[in-house]
């Protein structure tokens, strides 16, 4: 197990090879993704991260495919970046685990054009209130960051908030938040768990959660740090602790985005 106290700025670059970023785990950005990476919050915190009602950015997933089962549910969020808004989820949720079969292909995950060719349509709501829909157009440049996956938004409505990409990868002992909703809570719009990273392991950030959940239901969802911004999607891989009814006592969420857009931010120095 790897513990992570703070990833420093060039965490995840290798090399740069024939105008080409590598970064650890073999992915691979060219120049222009780089220079179309996330935006960075700035780093004073969100106003609203300290009140009790924050506003609403949890929305969940209806996406139709030719030729293969439908994703409904699980979690996605905006995030806003240097292309203009994206909407973000897990890319995990377009294969087995979404409900989508036969799953999508790598191949179709990263060229935009094979992925216009599977995709129907990409709704995006939060749970009870579809008529606040946003659209997911087609893939944005570079569409997959390990298990994130980024699509671009179409018009967004006012009532939803667009979240911002944290500078920093949390340390250890840190506070997050992770944000979602059961799939047994049916009403449910957006719920916050409050926890603590504890690790990182396989690349994941593993933290503590209270109240204790079911897991299912989350993946697509973002963690967020003390400041309201986003270090993580929601990317369970591992058995997590549970209490004695079975809910889960931690979760685990997907960094790379952060870290990639950190070694972008780096390879430009």
């Amino acid at each position: 197990m790897v513990v992570l106290a703070l990833l420093p700025v060039a965490a995840g670059l290798l090399c740069c090879l024939g105008g080409a970023l590598v970064l650890r785990g073999g992915r691979v950005l060219d120049r222009v993704q780089c220079q179309q990476s996330r935006t960075f919050a700035p780093p004073t915190a969100e106003p609203w991260v300290d009140q009790l009602t924050w506003p609403q950015f949890l929305l969940t997933n209806e996406a139709h495919f030719a030729g293969r089962t439908s994703l409904e549910g699980a979690a996605s969020f905006l995030l806003q970046t240097r292309q203009g808004v994206v909407l973000a989820t897990a890319a995990h949720l377009t294969g087995e685990p979404g409900g989508v079969l036969p799953p999508l292909t790598r191949r179709e995950l990263v060229d935009a054009e094979r992925f216009g060719q599977a995709l129907e349509r990409w709704w995006a709501f939060p749970r009870t209130r579809p008529r606040e829909r946003v659209a997911g157009l087609g893939l944005a440049a570079p569409s997959v960051h390990r298990d994130w996956l980024l699509l671009k938004a179409g018009p967004v409505p006012s009532s939803l908030r667009v979240l911002q990409l944290a500078d920093e990868v949390p340390r250890v002992g840190s506070r997050v938040f992770l944000v979602g909703c059961e799939y047994a809570e049916r009403d449910c719009v957006q719920a916050v768990r409050v926890g603590q990273v504890t690790a990182m392991e396989d690349g994941l950030l593993r933290y503590s959660v209270v109240p204790p959940m079911d897991p299912r239901g989350f993946s697509g969802g973002p963690l967020l740090d003390a400041r309201g911004h986003v270090v993580g999607v929601f990317s369970q891989r591992h058995l997590m602790k549970v209490d004695a009814e079975g809910l889960a006592l931690e979760a685990e969420s997907d960094p790379s985005l952060v870290v990639d857009a950190l070694a972008c931010a780096a390879s430009a120095r």
